[in-house]
């Protein structure tokens, strides 16, 4: 497993003293397993963390977000694999109509005011040819692996200190036409993320510091700038004036400081330390932006347990078979 380890080294210049100090031995720290996803869910609220990682909740009602998005990533993820290898894997558009209407025909699905299947549908087919033409005209190519094999949708841990297990899901690791490497997210949002976001974004931070630490497999050096790839989801315009779906401009970024990423970390270990010692406290903000507002599971929370309308238990999680946690095939963790 990938140890990330140099960025916490002590400062030069600390001489270990000839002093001999004896201590109890201590009790291994129960290992915990983060991502960007479950970091984030724990530092909006800690609450909701508990009832979706210790108490295993779900909401019975899935958002029509949540599918378009994945489906959204299969089209373009078989697109890539055909730039990368010369395999067509599936038509893309049929890819995406694949994953779409199984995410529809097998949950309840939840939309928006302004949005139905069958309008997110053709959103998603003009979003994914959109984004092959911008894709070729950028002149971008995904990342082989030390191994041949196309860094798309790869799964990598690492190992932090204080038996952290953080674990990222590289969407693309791709290619600029003058050599740079670039870890690449998409998304498929409703309008453009603010100026200086993506330098801010703590996902791609992590993801760079978990690329970085399996650079040697991946058959790079290391990661030269961070990116998202924003699919803009807009309703089609009835007339000709409208604007509709778009591919946001693309603005990499360069790498993470050193200081940035030891912030990651200490927070990451913090979060880590607060769930072991189940710390998992509300976080409601102030009412003109409280998170509550938008908490799919506020009416539990706000009835201590006793509302169980919409909510239920997770089923059973049965583990697959364990890979090496190098490779792409890596440990399955229920996020």
């Amino acid at each position: 497993m990938a140890a990330v380890s140099a960025v916490l080294a002590a400062p030069p210049g600390n001489a270990q003293q000839d002093v001999q100090v004896f201590s109890r031995p201590t009790q291994r720290k129960r290992r915990i397993y983060l991502s960007h996803s479950a970091r984030e869910l724990f530092t909006t609220c800690g609450r909701k963390y508990r009832f979706s990682h210790v108490d295993r909740l779900e909401t019975i009602h899935r958002s029509s977000n949540l599918g378009f998005g994945g489906a959204v990533h299969r089209g373009c993820e078989v697109f890539l694999i055909a730039q990368a290898t010369g395999e067509v894997v599936e038509d893309p558009i049929e890819a995406f109509d694949r994953s779409w209407n199984d995410f529809c025909e097998s949950h309840v699905v939840d939309y928006s005011s302004k949005w139905d299947r069958e309008g997110l549908t053709a959103v998603g087919h003009r979003l994914i040819q959109k984004f092959m033409e911008d894709w070729i005209a950028r002149g971008l190519y995904v990342v082989l692996d030390s191994m041949g094999v196309p860094v798309i949708e790869r799964k990598l841990k690492i190992e932090l200190p204080d038996e952290v297990i953080y674990t990222a899901i590289i969407d693309v690791l791709a290619m600029t036409p003058d050599g740079q490497i670039l870890v690449i997210d998409l998304k498929t949002p409703a309008q453009v993320a603010f100026e200086g976001f993506t330098e801010q974004s703590e996902q791609l931070l992590g993801y760079q510091v978990v690329v970085d630490a399996h650079a040697e497999a991946l058959g790079i050096s290391q990661v030269d700038g961070r990116a998202f790839y924003e699919l803009i989801k807009r309703p089609i315009p009835k007339t000709s004036r409208g604007e509709g779906p778009v591919i946001a401009p693309f603005h990499p970024v360069g790498r993470a400081d050193d200081e940035s990423i030891r912030d990651w970390i200490y927070e990451t270990l913090a979060i880590a330390n607060d769930i072991r010692a189940g710390r998992f406290p509300k976080r409601p903000g102030d009412a003109y932006n409280s998170p509550c507002s938008m908490c799919d599971m506020a009416n539990f929370c706000l009835s201590s347990g006793a509302d169980m309308t919409g909510v239920r238990k997770k089923q059973h999680y049965v583990p697959k078979d364990v890979a090496p946690v190098e490779t792409h095939i890596s440990g399955t963790i229920p996020f």
